[in-house]
């Protein structure tokens, strides 16, 4: 209840292999996550979006979400998938190659980030965000791949950089740190929220 974007413990299984980058979506899709620059980007690379696969898993029904998923110009089409369950959610998260995060916020406070609940898969995150906000400084620090919001170039050259990166191996290597993870883990908040309390009270 106090922590509701903070997961258990990381799966460390690396996914099934396969020749298509497989890019999840995780979470509520709301209108102003729907960047059209996303789809900009894809048809600028071309041919190269071929070896994408992209899904969107809600938790929860979005009325724009398919029309969103369609207008993406990949082949085969976005998919949308309305999670059953946390337990389907997270099995979802841990097949993907790479997590998706539609930031739009230029910074949240961290508990509430979509950021930190994608640490329990254990995967590289791509998140398209405001520069110098809590999630780019994470994933500048080495966990994934930033791209600027309304950047359409950038945003192209960045899937380019995740593409090779899959192709070559080297996209793993982006997962989240071990010290990344428990600075995040539920024991960590509680110890750091009891010594707040401690020093308020």
């Amino acid at each position: 209840e106090i922590l509701p974007h903070i997961a258990g413990v990381p799966a460390r299984t690396p996914p099934p292999a396969s020749d298509r980058l497989r890019v999840v979506f995780g979470g509520t899709l709301r209108k102003d996550r729907a960047r059209p620059e996303l789809g900009e980007a894809l048809a600028r690379i071309g041919e190269r979006a071929s070896r994408l696969e992209l899904s969107f898993i809600l938790a929860q029904p979005a009325p724009f979400a398919e029309s969103y998923a369609a207008s993406l110009p990949l082949s085969p089409p976005a998919r949308v998938f309305v999670g059953e369950d946390e337990a389907a959610h997270a099995r979802a998260l841990a097949g993907a190659d790479l997590l998706l995060d539609l930031e739009c916020e230029a910074d949240r406070p961290l508990l509430l980030t979509k950021i930190v609940h994608y640490l329990a898969a254990g995967r590289p995150v791509w998140a398209l965000c405001p520069p110098g906000g809590t999630t780019w400084s994470l994933v500048e620090e080495g966990w994934g791949y930033a791209s600027a919001l309304g950047d359409v170039d950038g945003i192209a050259a960045t899937l380019l950089r995740i593409l090779d990166d899959h192709e070559t191996g080297a996209l793993a290597a982006r997962s989240p740190s071990p010290e990344l993870v428990d600075r995040f883990s539920p024991r960590r908040q509680v110890e750091d929220l009891r010594r707040l309390i401690g020093r308020l009270s």
